[in-house]
């Protein structure tokens, strides 16, 4: 947050002052405004009071004057003085201020002292005609993270009275611009809702023996794919604003090292990071997520088909209507990398054939926990982010929108899963059809019309027509054929007999296939 000073009357483009939760934390209002606020300051308002080189002067009744040393401590009032302040009471200083100033209200005069002398910075702003506060708490791990709250204008009056608004920063709307190296907390006359980056780098450079768990943490998840999955972090870190495919993180076994992950996912970026369930997605308010940078959804199995194509949606989206409750709605860009954890390795959504915007990576199991091993990444930050700076080459952004190419993220469980988000009808033919080249094992290839697919394998299924058929064989297996041509069909082997129709080809090697090996994948690097 910016430490420059708020004058009183502050225009959209200054920086303005927010509370800083360490600054002056003991500093006591009352005694500042008695040690250090003359009796002049403190007066002012009362005109039967007037305050000399020397003396107090007070009016009093038949047009007496009473004198007071001016270097008294406690202010007593004589009787029949003409003054609104209370007679033969020692008053202090802040007393006078509080019952002059502010009717007594000594929570209005203790914030007044605070942000008019005492240069605390004021938490309060004004967007539009709506007001906010900002609100720091510490989180699981320590770190202090500022939260937009929205605050009636009366409670604030009610606290600090209405001196306190013409001294709150005024912004015309929201807008987010992330930027972890160099943060602005005002652009232009747009308060930023992007927080700001709360880590530093180390000074000097660092080598790999210096982050045994970031790396080994790496390793792990990446696995072969280890070099993509730094320039990845390198991207959060240095790039906020690049678009990046939804890395998928799959396991159907417990202690894999997935949710300490996206913990220290969190660790790193703070309060642009936020943890969500897939039902968020589906919800009217999405203030949760709207203006975050990173958004991790854990246990993830997407079943509905607008949460998924919302899900697909936002990792290309370029801007975000945010809804929020009693605020008026209003757009952002929208800059927020997916990263999803999940326990269904192969059906926790659907993912068709032609879809390049997802990273899947299938997480092995931990074979010795570390118990320790969030406290030693939160303790490497520093240096990882060094690491990235230095160590980590940036990629060529030249060949996808999404940095990395579709050949780069493809792997086998990405096929696996694309594979299981195939129709019903698809698998159907599948086994179908696998089915008749193992009781065939000389023939290579089939011919077939789709209506031969249904007399052969559905002739009594109404759900299933010859156009659908056509419909899966042109969408699914990606195979058409406008030709009218002689095949002999399932009747492969009559010499004799020819069938006459559009045949679609279907090769015996795209049907007889090898299972997925079930061998856990080989984990060389040390445990954690």
């Amino acid at each position: 947050m910016s430490k420059k000073s708020v004058s009183k009357n502050v225009s959209p483009s200054d920086q303005p002052n927010f509370i800083n939760p360490n600054k002056d934390k003991y500093l006591n209002p009352v005694e500042y405004c008695n040690n250090n606020l003359d009796w002049e300051v403190v007066l002012e308002l009362d005109k039967t009071i007037s305050v000399h080189e020397d003396e107090i002067r007070i009016s009093m009744q038949g047009g007496e004057v009473e004198t007071l040393p001016l270097d008294t401590t406690y202010l007593v009032i004589p009787d029949r003085a003409l003054t609104k302040l209370p007679a033969r009471h020692p008053l202090s200083k802040f007393t006078c201020l509080s019952i002059l100033k502010f009717k007594g209200n000594y929570n209005a005069c203790m914030s007044y002292i605070t942000f008019k002398y005492q240069s605390t910075d004021i938490p309060y702003i004004r967007v539009g005609t709506d007001y906010f506060k900002v609100i720091y708490k510490k989180d699981r791990y320590g770190f202090p993270r500022p939260s937009i709250k929205a605050w009636k204008k009366e409670a604030i009056t009610l606290d600090h009275t209405s001196s306190i608004l013409t001294h709150i920063p005024r912004f015309d709307d929201f807008c987010i611009d992330p930027n972890n190296t160099r943060f602005e907390q005002s652009i232009d006359s747009f308060f930023n809702l992007y927080a700001e980056f709360t880590h530093k780098p180390h000074p000097e450079p660092v080598t790999p023996d210096q982050i045994p768990a970031s790396l080994t943490l790496m390793q792990h998840i990446f696995g072969e794919q280890y070099e993509m999955g730094l320039q990845y972090m390198k991207l959060l870190y240095e790039r906020p604003r690049q678009a990046l495919p939804v890395l998928s993180l799959l396991s159907s076994e417990r202690q894999t090292g997935k949710t300490t992950f996206i913990n220290w996912i969190n660790m790193i970026f703070g309060d642009n990071y936020v943890l969500i369930d897939p039902g968020e997605l589906g919800k009217e308010f999405n203030s949760i997520y709207a203006n975050k940078n990173i958004i991790a959804i854990d246990e993830t199995v997407i079943e509905r088909t607008t949460i998924g194509e919302k899900l697909k949606s936002l990792a290309t989206a370029k801007s975000i209507s945010v809804n929020q409750k009693h605020i008026a709605n209003y757009m952002i860009p929208f800059y927020a990398k997916i990263i999803l954890c999940t326990n269904k390795e192969l059906d926790f959504m659907r993912i068709d054939d032609e879809e390049i915007r997802f990273w899947v990576r299938h997480v092995p199991h931990i074979k010795e926990k570390n118990t320790h091993i969030e406290d030693e990444l939160g303790s490497e930050i520093p240096r990882f982010l060094r690491y990235l700076l230095n160590s980590v080459e940036m990629p060529d952004f030249s060949q996808s929108r999404m940095v990395f190419t579709s050949e780069q993220i493809d792997n086998k469980w990405l096929k696996a899963v694309k594979e299981e988000s195939r129709s019903g009808l698809y698998k159907e033919i599948c086994g179908e059809v696998e089915g008749w080249f193992l009781k065939n094992p000389t023939h290579t290839y089939l011919e077939v019309a789709p209506k031969d697919i249904k007399t052969e394998f559905f002739p009594r299924d109404n759900n299933i027509s010859v156009s659908y058929i056509k419909k899966v064989l042109r969408d699914e297996f990606k195979l058409s054929n406008d030709k009218v041509k002689k095949y002999r069909g399932f009747d492969a082997d009559n010499k004799i007999a020819y069938l006459l129709g559009r045949p679609v080809r279907l090769e015996r090697k795209n049907f007889v296939l090898e299972e997925l090996s079930d061998e856990p994948e080989q984990d060389d690097g040390p445990p954690f």
